[in-house]
């Protein structure tokens, strides 16, 4: 009767260390998005406002003279381990990669040598 006991008890505790270990990748890539170092308003270094919201979307601000001429929507990809990020301009696609120098401000590169440095407002 001990042995039988202890062998069930010991299934069940395989099972639940087992089924602990497991997670639905759709909740990691949202809890990735939420806390992405990039979410938030970034300043380039030609005076135009970027803002990245944790839901995957955006607004570009073209610097005039106020930030409220003109607006530009797009939806974005980023991923903090490699740091490819893709924008979507409704339908025109760009692919582009990112280079954090600390928490407010990073190098945004467009091709494999220009870049924008991007300060957090």
């Amino acid at each position: 009767m001990n042995k039988k006991l202890f062998n069930i008890i010991g299934i069940l505790l395989l099972s639940m260390v087992a089924f602990s270990f497991t997670a639905c990748s759709e909740d990691d890539e949202d809890n990735a998005a939420k806390s992405s170092k990039l979410v938030g308003r970034w300043e380039d270094s030609y005076g135009d406002m970027w803002e990245f919201k944790a839901n995957g979307t955006g607004i570009f601000y073209e610097y005039y003279d106020t930030y409220d001429e003109e607006r530009e929507p797009f939806t974005y990809e980023y991923s903090d381990k490699t740091g490819k990020l893709i924008l979507d301009w409704g339908g025109d696609v760009e692919y582009t990669s990112i280079q954090f120098i600390n928490k407010d401000s990073f190098r945004w590169y467009w091709d494999d040598e220009d870049y924008c440095l991007m300060i957090r407002k």
